[in-house]
């Protein structure tokens, strides 16, 4: 019942504007009773169950009964799982999902604007709607119509965990499409040799990222992961409270998305 709007921030270059650059993250949160990770099993065997049991009923199988009824048991959970932001009295509150992307975000407003780029326009965002369907990123990009070279770079789970990881593949509206090559490059900069290069996750994330890439603008999702995860957990619950937040990934990727900035601008400035 509340209308939700995007919030964005320019910062212009010091000199002739060459191309863009979006950094992005959402600022809404949702409480469930699952996480995202055990919501996806939970809808994957339900649809399992499902296809089974309307092949058995087609086919008179044997068991057909026994799999309509499996069947039956997890749409109920799916539903429940559905309605559950309803029904859980404990909020969460948020802080990984997303509001230590929002404040990287903050901070490198302040940064640019103290040394903007050179010839890249620096567009920041703070997307409503992420967690009903990235509405916020889709109403944005149906009205944002770019003139010069532009790419975007989505943050998610800031704070989870030290680690840098990135997304290869997103869902879109148009299919399945692979992180921009030139943004990974840049993030291919921050392995050094103290340092684990960042975690490449090989499953498609949904995220406000696809919303950009179904409009042919190139773009990436970073985020940041526990030592050893390959994904980000306990998130739509109230465990995703500051006791969790980890400011060594929080710090890392703010640093890394000022050399993307100078990477990108680089690319844009030579003559």
């Amino acid at each position: 019942r509340t209308s939700l709007h995007n919030l964005q921030v320019v910062v212009e270059p010091r000199a002739e504007v060459r191309n863009e650059l979006i950094l992005s993250a959402h600022y809404d949160t949702k409480t469930e009773w699952l996480d995202h990770v055990e919501r996806t099993v939970v809808f994957a065997v339900t649809s399992v169950l499902l296809a089974w049991a309307c092949g058995a009923i087609v086919l008179r199988a044997r068991g057909a009964r026994a799999a309509a009824t499996l069947a039956g048991v997890a749409l109920v959970v799916s539903a429940t799982q559905l309605v559950s932001g309803h029904l859980v009295r404990a909020r969460s509150p948020g802080v990984v999902d997303d509001a230590g992307a929002c404040a990287v975000l903050v901070q490198l407003a302040g940064a640019l604007r103290e040394t903007p780029a050179e010839h890249t326009r620096v567009r920041l965002l703070w997307f409503a709607g992420e967690e009903i369907g990235a509405q916020g990123s889709a109403a944005f990009v149906r009205a944002f119509h770019p003139t010069r070279p532009t790419r975007a770079v989505n943050l998610e789970g800031i704070g989870g965990g030290p680690r840098l990881g990135w997304g290869a593949l997103e869902w879109t509206s148009r299919g399945i499409r692979s992180a921009d090559a030139t943004l990974v490059e840049a993030l291919a900069d921050e392995a050094h040799a103290e340092d684990a290069a960042p975690v490449r996750l090989r499953y498609p994330l949904w995220t406000d990222a696809g919303a950009f890439m179904a409009a042919g603008i190139p773009a990436l999702t970073i985020v940041n992961l526990r030592e050893g995860a390959r994904t980000l957990r306990n998130l739509h619950g109230p465990g995703d409270d500051l006791a969790r937040f980890d400011a060594r990934g929080f710090a890392r990727t703010r640093d890394t998305l000022q050399r993307i900035v100078a990477h990108v601008d680089a690319i844009h400035s030579a003559p």
